[in-house]
């Protein structure tokens, strides 16, 4: 369900800080971290379609050479793309400068890039060289351990961390399923520790059986069956 949650909007604030930074000739890299099942990806994906500068790439497993990152980032751009990695850099040049293009690009489970050396220095290399901006998104781990990569690190300008929940996205997730419900569903799902996504299910949940207004009691029967399924 395409739901503008509060990592929807906290992101797209991250987007707009990184577009002045284009305005004002100033160079950064952005770093937003959250819990799994807050909506990073989701809210990452809506944004390109609201934003027409701002670009989606999936850091995965496989992607773990310069080569490979280089011509991800060129097919995610628009742009030609060869086996030859000096050649698909040299189409990515020729690309940006034709169309002129200072695309914002975010890297979504930018954890992984932690374990890949290799392609820190690529990012780095690539943010100093195009007018590309990068926002890194991933788990909380993110923000800790890049300090470990000083070259990296000190070009970030822009730090957050997700809340895990908001009441406008209980609000928000309620009313798209057409459910009324009242304070003690956040109450009881920041008391477990709950994200977007398990709201999302409950609600979900009540949905198929048919309810339209859920209370504390109510919440506590549909939990067993939400915890269960995640």
């Amino acid at each position: 369900m395409q739901v503008k949650t509060h990592a929807y909007e906290e992101l797209e604030k991250v987007v707009l800080l990184m577009k002045k930074t284009i305005r004002d000739s100033k160079q950064g890299i952005a770093i937003v971290s959250a819990n799994y099942g807050v909506g990073k990806t989701q809210a990452a994906k809506m944004l390109t379609k609201q934003h027409h500068d701002v670009f989606y790439m999936k850091i995965s497993q496989t992607l773990d050479t310069p080569s490979k990152f280089t011509r991800e980032l060129a097919r995610v751009l628009g742009s030609a793309i060869s086996r030859s990695y000096q050649e698909t850099l040299e189409f990515l040049s020729t690309y940006l400068e034709a169309t002129g293009q200072f695309p914002i690009v975010i890297l979504d489970e930018a954890q992984r890039l932690l374990t890949k050396r290799v392609l820190m220095g690529e990012i780095k290399d690539v943010f100093e060289e195009f007018p590309i901006r990068f926002v890194l998104l991933g788990d909380l781990d993110l923000l800790k351990h890049i300090t470990k990569y000083p070259a990296l690190n000190k070009r970030v300008i822009i730090r957050k961390s997700l809340d895990s929940l908001s009441e406008k996205t209980v609000n928000q997730l309620a009313a798209a399923y057409k459910i009324k419900t009242d304070e003690n569903l956040l109450k009881i799902a920041k008391q477990r520790g709950w994200t977007t996504i398990e709201i999302d299910r409950l609600l979900y949940y009540a949905k198929g059986m048919k309810l339209n207004q859920i209370s504390e009691k109510e919440i506590k029967k549909l939990i067993k069956a939400v915890e269960v399924s995640i």
